[in-house]
């Protein structure tokens, strides 16, 4: 009897897993479900499309649902969120947002790739008109729309890690005023302090405004929109706002299906990307990874990462042995 293979989450992770799975069982029944509409993108490449060096979303989609279908007897379902995991009865509840209802999905062998969400701090004014996130398809058509109908001139980035100096860059090419606020003192500071000071130094050779150490603490605005951003030491105008701090991992369903977590609550996984629970594998940016260097588990969430584990974890789902290293 063939296997059931079932995913939860259709980016880089789940993907990956799917396809290695295809790759090794020709057989074998393969369902993903994604609760967006969209899946198989670049995430990280969403600041080139909101700069308009991406000219369409198009651009960014690796392959659509119906294409996974046809070519490779994928089933992925859009617009179905995983709402429990049931390792006792090895089935899934999922919510069909279309059809308004709920279903129950048994599996055989069960991988989690819910990714990560944008970290948004309870400051005050956040919900602000003016003030986004770049984390998902969904937040650069947000911000692409209300660019549309919208002139603002000041934007602050705040944050300066990959996403928000690839922001700033996006916006500048615009042609809007744009300062980075980071709370570190330095940029990228996963990077050398002396290869950070080069990136800064670009940033400033092209008009972009850098302050370092500086504590988002709110902002403010009225119901027109954010007029400015206000740190510990001090206020800056805006009538754009894009919130860059950072990501956590979407281990919510995990945790109630009684799976550990970690470092950072992602998903603790082993070199194979088995969880605790017999049958049931995490990847990707809800899950941990062994560092070397600390010689203990980890989280690190980038996309490099996560489709390396997702091709991992699909090998061992499959019946395979191999190794994150």
């Amino acid at each position: 009897m063939p296997k059931r293979y079932v995913i939860i989450g259709g980016d880089a992770a789940g993907m990956s897993a799917a396809s290695q799975i295809r790759r090794m069982d020709k057989e074998g029944e393969i369902l993903v479900f994604e609760k967006e509409g969209v899946i198989s993108y670049a995430q990280c490449g969403l600041p080139y499309w909101v700069g308009g060096v991406v000219p369409e979303k198009k651009k960014l989609i690796a392959r659509t649902a119906e294409e996974f279908l046809n070519r490779y007897n994928i089933d992925v379902k859009l617009y179905h969120e995983v709402v429990k995991i049931d390792p006792s009865k090895k089935e899934i509840k999922v919510f069909r947002r279309e059809e308004k209802d709920e279903i129950a999905v048994p599996y055989d062998v069960l991988l989690i790739g819910t990714g990560s969400t944008a970290i948004v701090p309870p400051w005050e004014g956040r919900n602000l008109p003016g003030v986004f996130t770049l984390k998902t398809m969904g937040d650069a058509e947000e911000l692409l729309d209300w660019l549309s109908s919208h002139t603002p001139t000041k934007a602050v980035v705040i944050g300066g890690g990959y996403i928000g100096f690839e922001t700033a860059e996006a916006l500048h090419s615009r042609g809007f005023k744009v300062t980075v606020l980071d709370l570190a003192p330095q940029l990228i500071p996963t990077f050398d302090k002396e290869i950070a000071e080069i990136a800064q130094d670009a940033l400033k050779r092209h008009g972009v405004e850098v302050h370092l150490n500086e504590e988002v603490v709110g902002l403010e605005g009225d119901e027109k929109g954010v007029k400015a951003v206000v740190t510990k030491n001090g206020k800056f105008e805006a009538d754009l706002v894009i919130i860059s701090i950072g990501v956590r991992p979407v281990s919510e369903l995990a945790k109630e299906a009684g799976i550990e977590l970690g470092p950072k609550n992602a998903i603790l996984v082993n070199e194979r990307l088995e969880t605790c629970i017999p049958d049931i594998y995490a990847a990707g940016d809800c899950a941990t990874h062994f560092n070397r260097i600390k010689n203990a588990p980890d989280y690190i969430p980038l996309g490099t990462t996560a489709n390396k584990q997702g091709r991992i974890a699909g090998i061992n789902m499959a019946g395979g042995d191999a190794k994150f290293a």
